[in-house]
């Protein structure tokens, strides 16, 4: 990786007393970016998806697919949950949260990485469709965000789409999402100053997430 030459490490301390609430972290990049964390700080991950526990849904492709995360954070040691979680629902954000603290303690940190994304002409989508596209990115955040202003964070980070910036055709609700989450962060970070906020733009990632399952990566080449 390169790091930009202005970059300074971030004054935040980081230990096993600390809880990082992870939506959209039961599989995929999100997935394998809260298990990168968690190796190098050590902290409890709660990570939320809409996928059933696997412990209840022994049947089911994605449950076990988070099935697959959890035993990758139990071979390295580490303390990890999974609670299955719309963060589009508000009440189930609060629900989830409430319980996330019962268990594991207070949230210090926040990775939102929940996301849709479905590839089509903006001109055949209607404002439904738009506003279910949207929703886990933005109510997603919102929702998150609304629950823990009153005891904010150290850190709040959003997991994006290059495609935010750039644009990619049929991906006009995705960009938009992303782009709009960048800005929830920054209102967030205003109204908090003792709360850091950052958005990562990622490209597609050769072999895991929606851009490696729908096959997005020979388009770049």
């Amino acid at each position: 990786l390169l790091t930009p030459a202005a970059y300074r490490p971030r004054e935040i301390t980081w230990g096993p007393e600390d809880v990082v609430v992870v939506s959209g972290g039961g599989k995929g990049i999100t997935a394998a970016c809260a298990l990168a964390v968690a190796r190098a700080t050590q902290v409890r991950m709660a990570l939320l998806g809409r996928s059933a526990h696997p412990d209840a849904a022994a049947d089911d492709p994605a449950s076990q697919d988070v099935r697959k995360t959890l035993d990758r954070f139990t071979a390295a040691g580490l303390t990890v949950e999974y609670y299955c979680c719309d963060v589009a629902d508000a009440d189930a954000v609060s629900a989830t949260l409430g319980l996330v603290r019962e268990e594991l303690g207070a949230i210090t940190g926040l990775i939102h990485g929940a996301g849709l994304n479905r590839p089509r002409p903006l001109d055949q989508v209607s404002p439904e469709a738009a506003y279910a596209e949207t929703a886990p990115k933005l109510n997603g955040a919102r929702h998150l965000l609304a629950e823990l202003a009153e005891a904010p964070p150290k850190l709040v980070m959003a997991m994006t789409s290059i495609i935010g910036i750039t644009g990619m055709p049929g991906n006009g609700w995705y960009g938009f999402s992303n782009e709009a989450l960048a800005m929830q962060l920054l209102a967030f970070g205003a109204a908090h100053p003792a709360t850091q906020t950052q958005s990562v733009a990622y490209s597609i990632w050769r072999d895991e997430g929606m851009g490696a399952r729908m096959g997005s990566v020979a388009h770049l080449r």
